[in-house]
């Protein structure tokens, strides 16, 4: 499901201070950014986002959600994901992490933009 791993690159994106800025730039946009239809799946964009999007060791850090804890949440949820589900949650975290990390560039391109030129 490509849309939702877009979709979560776009909020990482998106949810980025550029060190100069003093808003994040949803913040900036009046929180209105282009967003893939996520409708599809659901339930995983709700997963996904029950579960944090990324882990924040430090203040100031991001990183994809380990396996680890991504499995303790179906664990905990009596949830038995099938593994496209648990690989596509990793994805998505992994893309929201890389696309805050390049959200931090001033005039960085959303990962729409890169993609096919929307935002």
């Amino acid at each position: 499901m490509p849309d939702l791993v877009l979709a979560a690159a776009q909020d990482g994106f998106h949810s980025a201070v550029p060190p100069k800025w003093k808003k994040s730039r949803s913040q900036k946009v009046g929180g209105k950014y282009y967003r893939p239809d996520t409708s599809a799946g659901h339930y995983l964009m709700e997963w996904f986002e029950d579960l944090g999007q990324c882990a924040r060791p430090y203040p100031g850090t991001l990183q994809p959600l380990p396996e680890t804890e991504i499995a303790a949440y179906f664990q905990n949820r009596s949830i038995t994901p099938e593994p496209w589900e648990a690989a596509t949650i990793k994805a998505m975290s992994c893309a929201y992490v890389n696309a805050w990390a390049h959200g931090l560039e001033e005039f960085a391109l959303s990962p729409a933009e890169m993609q096919n030129g929307s935002d």
